[in-house]
């Protein structure tokens, strides 16, 4: 126990050393790669300075000072070049016309044409020189931003120098470069000598951390193991450890977990016993949730039932009255009995929609799905719900193959009740079928006030859906177009009229 967490400490403590030194390390780094460079830069432009002098000393002396192309071509030119070889670390000098024409050259590293044209037009429009440090290695030349460390090429100082013309115009251009061989050797020397440093540190802390462990942690580490071990033997019943070898910060630790651990027990046994007392309490919760259900189920079937009876009677009978062998009746008679027909049929639509969403509420309907036309039965609403004044308009060609498949009883009352919404509410319906390759479309439109916006996302909710009865015609409209998968869409504007789409499949696949 004492020697894992022990050399667990002293993973952590090593693994935050290494992370810092690593941090300082390339910090400094980055830093002396900088300054690095920046010395190797002011080394290359002393040494370019020292042969620029030469050259335009050579040049100013001449008898062709004015012309450079003569210049360069005199015999003399070969002591400037012997000159030139005995400037330290100068390997290459060449002499162009600002036309990139090259006049003389000597020495051996790579220029890049591209370079000298960036530096002519740099001397041109600044009218000062134009410095580059380029490495060279592997037969190729890189532009360095920094000397890294390890680098393994060449360091080269380029440098393209103006010469003028009393007169201001510029004559030439001079490329001098500058070789740095002291470039790499410094900054790897910054960096040997940081991983000697860093070295050093690590063993030193180490040891320091390792000392430190031995004394600080194994004794109160051994306190604490027969702490534990003493805790493993405890029994529920609370009985105290006996008293602790040595007393330290880790024995006190030991103790308040015994402590702890005893509550731990008794709350335990406690919760498990509420836990027990709650798990009864629920299953009793759930059987009178379930008794409530079936008396409410119960409850509402007989109410439907009762209501369903009265009003078959009062439809009955005012269909005998309206019979001309009961007798002749009045005109306003006769209105009078069709205002108690509508409102005798109004009443049958509210209690077989309230007997449909009892059916949803206390269990899933089971649908009984067959093949049928469902222009037979629009047809057969239209002839249930037709008003006088209020036609339906049914646009389906005869002659076109309208079977689909579902549960009959269920779509006739998804269309029982979106015309009698629409009767309610506007003058005319149109009821309009598309037939495609897999499905029909169905289209239930009408010219009434419309439905505002704010009140479309909440029109297929219970006992919202509509501004007269319980609101649960579009309710159960939307859950047996649920039930065949698919969706109802809605589409109205104020003073327009509402249109409601759907779609049913054939052969019994959905659409």
């Amino acid at each position: 126990m004492g020697f894992r967490l022990k050399s667990q400490l002293l993973a952590l403590c090593l693994a935050l050393m290494l992370v810092s030194l690593g941090a300082l390390t390339y910090f400094h780094l980055t830093i002396s790669s900088q300054d690095n460079l920046i010395r190797t830069d002011l080394a290359g432009r002393r040494t370019a300075s020292q042969a620029l002098q030469q050259i335009q000393l050579f040049v100013n002396s001449g008898l062709y000072s004015q012309d450079l192309t003569r210049c360069m071509a005199s015999p003399m030119t070969t002591n400037l070049l012997a000159s030139l070889r005995q400037t330290p670390d100068l390997i290459q000098f060449d002499v162009f016309l600002p036309d990139s024409t090259r006049l003389l050259s000597s020495g051996s590293a790579h220029d890049d044409g591209l370079q000298l044209l960036q530096a002519i037009s740099w001397i041109e429009l600044q009218k000062e020189s134009y410095y580059e440090i380029w490495g060279h290695r592997a037969g190729h030349m890189e532009q360095l931003m920094e000397v890294r460390p390890f680098y393994r090429g060449t360091v080269v100082h380029h440098s393209y120098h103006p010469l003028y013309r009393l007169q201001g115009e510029l004559m030439g251009v001079v490329h001098l470069a500058v070789q740095l061989p002291k470039a790499p050797l410094r900054i790897n020397l910054i960096v040997l000598g940081y991983l000697t440093v860093a070295a050093i540190f690590l063993v030193s802390s180490m040891l320091a951390i390792y000392l430190w462990a031995e004394f600080a942690l194994n004794r109160p580490l051994r306190g604490l193991a027969k702490s534990l071990q003493q805790l493993r033997s405890l029994d529920p019943a609370g009985h105290k450890p006996d008293q602790l070898p040595q007393p330290n910060e880790l024995s006190e630790a030991a103790r308040a977990l015994n402590h702890v651990t005893l509550d731990l027990v008794k709350y335990q046994q406690e919760l498990q016993q509420k836990t027990e007392h709650l798990v009864k309490l629920n299953e009793e919760l759930e059987q009178k949730v379930a008794d409530k259900t079936l008396q409410i189920r119960e409850f509402f079937s007989l109410i439907t039932h009762d209501l369903r009876v009265p009003l078959a009677a009062v439809s009955g009978y005012s269909e005998l009255v309206q019979n001309p062998r009961s007798g002749s009746l009045s005109e306003k008679q006769l209105r009078y009995l069709q205002h108690i027909q509508v409102a005798n049929r109004d009443a049958q639509e509210l209690v077989r929609n309230l007997l449909e969403a009892m059916k949803y509420e206390f269990g899933q309907p089971v649908l009984e799905p067959e093949a049928f036309n469902l222009r037979d039965l629009v047809a057969e609403v239209q002839g249930q719900l037709a008003i006088d004044n209020k036609p339906i308009e049914l646009v389906a060609d005869p002659g076109q193959n309208w079977e689909v498949w579902g549960d009959r009883a269920r779509l006739g009352r998804v269309f029982s009740n979106l015309l009698s919404n629409a009767l309610h509410h506007a003058g005319q319906v149109r009821v309009e079928l598309s037939a495609e390759a897999k499905r029909v479309c169905v289209k239930v439109s009408d010219r009434g006030p419309g439905i505002a916006p704010e009140e479309l996302p909440h029109l297929f909710e219970k006992f919202k859906g509509s501004s007269t009865g319980l609101g649960l015609g579009l309710y159960i409209v939307q859950r047996i177009l649920q039930d065949h998968q698919q969706q109802i869409h809605v589409c109205s504007q104020l003073g327009q009229g509402t249109t409601f789409t759907f779609a049913l499949a054939r052969g019994g696949k959905t659409a």
